[in-house]
């Protein structure tokens, strides 16, 4: 499918009528009106009132035709229902209408329409702006304005005004929701791919489907932010490792344990077995990707997908050996799953933690999900992001 030239970006849908089961310890979250909102609903109540006015002097108009002249009495519930019906927002669809505008609850995520195969990106711009640290990572690419920019033709950007200016349009398109108002913030299909292409050494075409964490690499090599990681083979020179993610080479024959996989990761034996490499974090991370390597190669050669269940960890305590100073805790807060039985085609979702909740957003459908749900869909992850304990408790 070709990409439409048009805006990608739009307001979430209403929440199903079937509010999400929370946990028992949860409070279900406040709705935030803001003053827009707040009129508007003014507005609704006004215009109803008036109609309902109206159509009760409608209902009275005989009686009152005894009282005042006719063609008096039939006009004046006229009045009240055709200012009622003036008043009525345009955003409204009527008297008899059900649909109702968005609500925005208080911290939920805001959905991205996708007009191609753009669920790749989708749920990676979920992860870089929501995630603990790599929210951080973006912050520190650039000291300037954070309003967004839609490049022009012309003007060349470097990878970090890129990447930056695409995240902050997304989070100034999110702001502007948040306060009710009309979004002015855009991310066309066009100036979606005009910072792709100065981001990304190379980006695939217009719907093409894509790994996510392919951009990721992109991004982390482009800042030049890795992980903390030194590396010693047997009892030679240490080394710094520039790995942005920590990955799980997962098995086919189903026998794949987080806790084993991880650590085989820290301490690993190649060729004969002799040789050993040593991994850990010199100091605590703020956080850190995991990628399951879910795609892999037949004896066919083609490219196929391990489909098994990953026991991801809800809190995760890494051993004094893998990480020598800082603090060790470390708990997800996003991550990616890729539906689908095909490693060439499918649908990638994103898992969003904010402000206590979970969030399941899949392109522009936002759903609220509890923890049980949450622990539940985290087996099925393509990349997961742990973040510290502390840093998410703050």
């Amino acid at each position: 499918m070709m990409l439409a030239n048009r805006e990608i970006l739009m307001p979430i849908q209403p929440l199903s009528s079937s509010p999400a089961t929370l946990p028992l310890n949860q409070e279900p979250i406040r709705e935030g009106r803001s003053k827009t909102a707040w009129k508007t609903h003014s507005l609704v109540v006004l215009s109803y009132f008036l109609i309902g006015v109206g159509l009760a002097l409608a209902c009275a108009s005989v009686y009152l035709a005894t009282i005042i002249h006719p063609v008096l009495a039939m006009a004046t519930p006229i009045v009240p229902i055709a200012l009622g019906i003036l008043l009525m927002p345009h955003q409204s669809k009527g008297l008899f209408s059900t649909a109702s505008a968005p609500v925005f609850l208080s911290g939920q995520p805001l959905g991205i329409i996708n007009p191609g195969v753009n669920c790749w990106l989708n749920s990676a711009l979920q992860m870089l702006c929501n995630a603990s640290s790599l929210k951080e990572l973006m912050g520190d690419l650039s000291n300037g304005s954070s309003k967004a920019i839609v490049p022009s033709s012309e003007q060349k950007l470097s990878p970090f005004q890129s990447l930056y200016q695409l995240i902050s349009a997304f989070r100034n398109y999110q702001a502007e929701a948040e306060e009710g108002e009309r979004p002015t913030s855009s991310l066309s299909s066009a100036a979606i791919r005009k910072w792709l292409s100065n981001i990304k050494t190379e980006i695939p075409a217009e719907g093409t489907q894509e790994d996510p964490m392919a951009f990721f690499e992109e991004v982390h090599d482009r800042s030049g932010h890795f992980l903390p990681l030194m590396q010693r083979k047997n009892e030679e020179e240490e080394l710094s490792r520039k790995d942005c993610f920590i990955p799980l080479m997962m098995l086919k024959d189903g026998k794949n344990s987080f806790t084993k996989l991880f650590n085989d990761y820290f301490s690993e034996y190649v060729a004969d077995s002799h040789n050993q490499i040593t991994r850990w974090f010199s100091t605590a991370p703020k956080g850190f990707l995991v990628q399951a390597k879910r795609f892999t190669w037949n004896a066919e050669g083609t490219r196929v997908k391990i489909r098994d269940s990953m026991d991801f960890p809800m809190t995760l305590q890494l051993k004094k050996e893998q990480c020598k100073e800082g603090s060790r805790t470390f708990s997800p807060d996003a991550f990616i799953i890729h539906h689908g039985a095909s490693a060439n085609s499918g649908h990638y979702t994103a898992y969003i933690r904010r402000s206590g909740y979970w969030w399941h957003i899949s392109d522009s459908h936002v759903t609220q999900v509890n923890n049980l749900e949450a622990q539940n869909a985290i087996k099925s992850a393509y990349i997961v992001h742990y973040a510290q304990a502390a840093a998410q408790a703050s």
